[in-house]
């Protein structure tokens, strides 16, 4: 959330070299936790790849959790209301942004109101009963 501090700081005040740095900061977030199977994105990264929830090949806890996806959103449509038509690294935000939303959309449940609901759960962890992350 603080990428649309920073890119409302760089409308109100027209400092324009902070854009870079929020482009930069969602991109790199997306490359590294985006699980290539599900577009999905897994909840933590490790660039060491030692931390003991790392696992060997991502460097991620191989956990996605809705809430955080769902902040990163929010942090992509804020930052994308503030981020010049022509900036260079716009378009690359909206695919990202995009495509998550199409990774989440593919969760949906519907309920028996017609309505629906978002699980990434299941996607994870098997259709089994629910149970505390590993």
């Amino acid at each position: 959330m603080s990428l649309s501090v920073l890119t409302r700081y760089a409308m109100v005040f027209n400092d324009p070299t902070v854009y870079p740095i929020a482009v930069t900061n969602l991109t790199v977030t997306a490359t590294h936790l985006k699980n290539p199977a599900t577009g999905l994105f897994w909840h933590a990264y490790d660039e060491s790849g030692v931390a003991t929830w790392s696992k060997t090949a991502s460097k991620t806890n191989e956990i996605s959790w809705g809430r955080a996806m769902g902040w990163y959103v929010v942090a992509c449509v804020m930052t994308l209301e503030m981020l010049p038509a022509n900036d260079p690294g716009r378009a690359q935000v909206e695919t990202i942004l995009k495509d998550l939303i199409t990774a989440l959309a593919s969760t949906r449940i519907r309920l028996p109101d017609g309505g629906f609901r978002l699980s990434t759960w299941n996607r994870i962890h098997g259709t089994g009963p629910r149970r505390p992350a590993p």
